[in-house]
């Protein structure tokens, strides 16, 4: 490891917006339905719909829409929310959509009216593009007379007033509604969806000596999202010789992480180091350039 007299840092101020995940890094990553109740004790508009984002990248409902099938319908006959704008869900976040008189103990995230959940049973689907015909990410049908396209193999139970099903364990699905929900207490989350999260960072100025490999501490961040841990990230270093390796990323002590990568110049020269950063889990991925420079330490010292 480097000691502090082989390392001089500068804070070069460097400024990274999320570019949020496209590639194949969250290509699994999907919401779903986790737990739906279709009417109260006493008031039949007391309902609600739960989506649960269980992937380790936060999703984007841009473009998305949960829509409602009859029983026996062939088109989506209601949409209680459609997403027009960014709109991420972080991991292991939720969304919750309410009806016109829900009284659960958290507050809804997303309203709609009037009611549309049927008791006796329909069908609940988050579809990417328009009604009708747009690509059903995940969907629900409950009640034993459903036989609509939203039932995953067999449907889920109806919940009597004053339940819900919901999925068990929470956000599994094995694509068969009928033993991935039970019926149970209604207990809903709510967490909403949001603009993204942001990066900065800060370059580090380094003194190395030619031809002895160093490790170096080469940029250090933080993420505004807050559950972030170390192992989220992950990084790539160009150290403008025509060299690249990868980055080692770990908490420090100022409640960000460090971003550490071990190398030997074998020529002289002010080398513009370029330090690449992925954050799945905080939204996707951000490339931040540090344009901090490397020299050789004079002899003086």
């Amino acid at each position: 490891m480097v000691s502090p007299v082989d390392l001089f840092e500068s804070g070069v101020k460097i400024l990274g917006v999320l570019l949020f995940c496209t590639g194949s890094l969250c290509a699994q990553n999907t919401p779903v339905i986790n737990e739906i109740q279709t009417g109260g004790i006493s008031l039949s508009g007391d309902e609600f719909i739960e989506l649960y984002n269980s992937g380790p990248c936060a999703y984007d409902l841009n473009g998305h829409r949960v829509v409602y099938r009859t029983t026996a319908g062939t088109s989506d006959a209601f949409t209680f929310v459609a997403f027009t704008t960014t709109s991420f869900v972080p991991p292991k976040g939720f969304v919750l959509i309410v009806g016109p008189q829900y009284t659960g103990a958290v507050s809804g995230d997303i309203s709609y009216s009037p009611a549309a959940l049927a008791a006796a049973g329909g069908g609940v689907a988050i579809r990417k593009g328009p009604i009708d015909t747009g690509t059903v990410l995940d969907s629900v049908g409950y009640g034993t007379l459903t036989t609509n396209a939203f039932v995953e193999t067999a449907p889920a139970p109806a919940p009597p007033p004053g339940n819900s099903i919901e999925r068990t364990p929470r956000g599994v699905d094995t694509n068969n509604n009928s033993t991935d929900f039970v019926v149970t207490t209604a207990t809903p989350e709510h967490g909403g969806v949001n603009a993204g999260f942001a990066l900065n960072m800060s370059g580090k100025r380094i003194f190395y000596r030619l031809g002895k490999p160093f490790t170096f501490t080469v940029a250090s961040f933080t993420d505004s999202y807050p559950g972030a841990v170390a192992g989220q990230f992950s990084a790539t270093i160009n150290w403008g010789d025509g060299a690249s390796s990868v980055g080692v990323t770990r908490a420090n002590q100022n409640g960000g992480f460090d971003v550490i990568g071990t190398h030997a110049y074998t020529k002289l020269g002010g080398w513009q180091m370029v330090v690449n950063l992925s954050d799945c889990p905080g939204g996707g991925s951000a490339t931040v350039t540090n344009t901090a420079r490397l020299w050789p330490r004079p002899a003086s010292h």
